[in-house]
């Protein structure tokens, strides 16, 4: 009995292949019938290079069906335990597989902090800075890297395709003297909408980007802080969404003067203690915005690790006092509290803005880490991406 092609296509479409491709690759084997649907199924899931076993799945997959490295759409590529630069055999493709996969839209590079010159062989940094160069990439993901100079010249000579929206940097470090500034060359036509970085990686996304109009359009940053200083946030006229995360124990002292567009502000702080100046850090952040603003929403996370005391309704007074005022946020409509759980009430937190009318509710935090929490996000981050499907 033949099974009618939209069966096996709905039975395939529930196959989760991102960490192993066997099942893929077993149904390849069986039939060429197979290769539509699974090419369906690269196209919409992630396809994560690690361990050895995957390069030698998705080169044999490949072999099976020239359709196979054109329908990746996510790309996926993370180190591995050996920090020797010598050849490893299961990526001796790797090159030309990524050169193959010309309907790339998401490429998601991690080396657990190990240097990219020991990662990858001279000839597979060639066809990743190649897949960063080609036409149609969305999003580019970099994390845990270490660059020697020569890696970090490369990388700022190349020229970033206009497709690209959003860009993510984490934990991206420079050895050996590292470069200040961007090599001349051709210039890079990229209007970001959306970056997420820390404070160590934003320098490195200047030096990718070379040029300041490529952070003009830009709607969406994600900035993470690990000092108790004012952190570099960039200063562009179209910012509409802004999360703040400070993994110290207060948050840093922010300076939104020149975010007049922007209408959503999320901060997320892990306090160890809640101090007067700890909300008055947060009071003062939105005090800084501009006379004439758009806020429209206030989300404050905040992970806290002794449990309320009687002070408590005092050191919010501050935060209170500037969510309330209808002549300074005209515009402000919803305020959520996400993180641990007070006995007291929203009501008895944040009385003025509750009688405002503007409280949207407690939401409890993500399981895991509530402060980076990358569910249903190429980029990571709790909010959903603008520039990704």
């Amino acid at each position: 009995m033949r099974i009618p092609q939209e069966l096996v296509n709905a039975i395939i479409s529930y196959i989760d292949h991102s960490d192993d491709l066997e099942p893929l690759l077993n149904l390849l084997r069986a039939s060429s019938v197979f290769s539509p649907p699974i090419c369906s199924n690269l196209r919409r899931l992630s396809v994560h290079l690690q361990a050895p076993a995957t390069y030698a799945q998705l080169w044999a997959m490949a072999a099976l069906s020239p359709d196979v490295l054109p329908a990746i759409h996510h790309l996926r590529i993370t180190g591995q335990l050996s920090n020797s630069n010598t050849a490893q055999p299961e990526k001796n493709h790797l090159a030309a597989m990524l050169d193959a996969c010309t309907g790339l839209r998401i490429l998601h590079i991690g080396l657990f902090f190990k240097r990219w010159s020991n990662e990858f062989l001279e000839q597979e940094q060639r066809a990743l800075y190649r897949a960063m160069e080609r036409p149609g990439l969305v999003a580019l993901r970099l994390e845990r890297i270490a660059f020697g100079y020569n890696s970090a010249e490369e990388i700022s000579r190349l020229v970033l395709p206009p497709s690209l929206k959003a860009l993510a940097l984490t934990r991206i470090r420079q050895i050996y003297f590292p470069l200040a500034e961007p090599i001349e060359g051709e210039s890079s036509m990229v209007m970001l909408e959306e970056l997420h970085s820390d404070e160590t990686s934003l320098s490195f996304a200047r030096l990718m980007l070379s040029s300041a109009h490529s952070f003009g359009k830009l709607r969406r940053l994600v900035l993470t802080s690990e000092r108790y200083g004012a952190p570099d946030i960039l200063a562009t006229p179209n910012l509409c969404y802004l999360l703040l995360r400070s993994v110290s124990f207060q948050p840093p002292v922010y300076n939104l003067s020149q975010h007049a567009a922007l209408r959503t502000l999320h901060i997320e702080s892990p306090f160890e203690r809640l101090g007067i100046d700890s909300f008055g850090h947060i009071a003062d952040a939105l005090r800084s915005l501009p006379q004439r603003n758009s806020l429209e929403q206030f989300i404050l996370t905040i992970i806290c690790t002794r449990g309320p005391e009687d002070d408590d309704l005092e050191l919010w007074r501050g935060l209170d006092e500037a969510l309330s005022s209808e002549e300074r946020f005209v515009y402000l409509c919803e305020t959520t509290l996400t993180g641990k759980r007070y006995d007291l009430t929203l009501e008895g937190l944040l009385p003025k803005t509750w009688a405002r009318g503007i409280l949207g509710g407690y939401q409890e935090p993500l399981v895991g880490d509530p402060l980076s929490s990358s569910v249903g996000n190429p980029l990571g981050g709790s909010v959903p991406p603008l520039a990704l499907v």
